[in-house]
C-alpha cells in the first residue's frame, strides 16, 4: 500500500494576504475604467487572462511607488504559524496564485518566509510601465 504525504496549497489574495492584493494595486494606480473590464469578465464576456491584462494596463506607476504600497499589505499571522508548522513537520507547501510574483514575493520577504514556492503569474517593468507575463492562466 502506497502512503500518502500531506502538501499544504495556499492561495495568496485574501488568503494569505489579509485582502485582495492584486486588486488594490490596480484600483490605486489605475483609473476608473478597470471597472468596466471587471464587469465584462464577470459577465463571461472575457477571460481571467484577458481582464487583468487590462486592468493592470490602466496602472501609471514605477516600480518603486507599487512596491512601496505593497510593503503597506499585511498577512495573516496564522500563515506564519502554518509554515513554520509545516517546516517543523517536513510538509510540502506552495502558494498557487493568480495573483503576480512582484507583490507576493516582496511581502513573503517582508515577513521573512522565505523559500516557499509560488506558481502565479509574473509582473515585469518595461519602460516605466508594469506589464504581466501569464504562466497561470490560458
Amino acid at each position: 500500500m502506497t502512503k500518502h504525504k500531506l502538501a499544504i496549497l495556499c492561495d495568496f489574495d485574501g488568503t494569505i494576504a489579509k485582502g485582495d492584493v492584486g486588486h488594490r494595486v490596480y484600483t490605486r494606480f489605475g483609473d476608473e475604467r478597470w471597472e468596466e473590464i471587471n464587469k465584462r469578465w464577470r459577465k463571461g464576456e472575457i477571460s481571467s487572462k484577458e481582464c487583468l491584462i487590462g486592468e493592470y494596463s490602466l496602472m501609471d506607476a514605477s516600480e518603486d511607488e507599487v512596491r512601496e504600497y505593497v510593503m503597506t499589505m499585511e498577512i495573516d499571522p496564522g500563515f506564519i504559524e502554518l509554515v513554520k508548522t509545516c517546516r517543523e513537520n517536513d510538509i510540502p507547501m506552495a502558494i498557487v496564485s493568480d495573483g503576480f510574483d512582484f507583490y507576493i514575493n516582496a511581502i513573503l520577504d517582508k515577513y521573512e518566509l522565505f523559500g516557499i514556492e509560488t506558481f502565479c503569474n509574473k509582473l515585469k517593468l518595461m519602460a516605466g510601465k508594469l506589464s504581466f507575463h501569464s504562466h497561470i492562466m490560458n
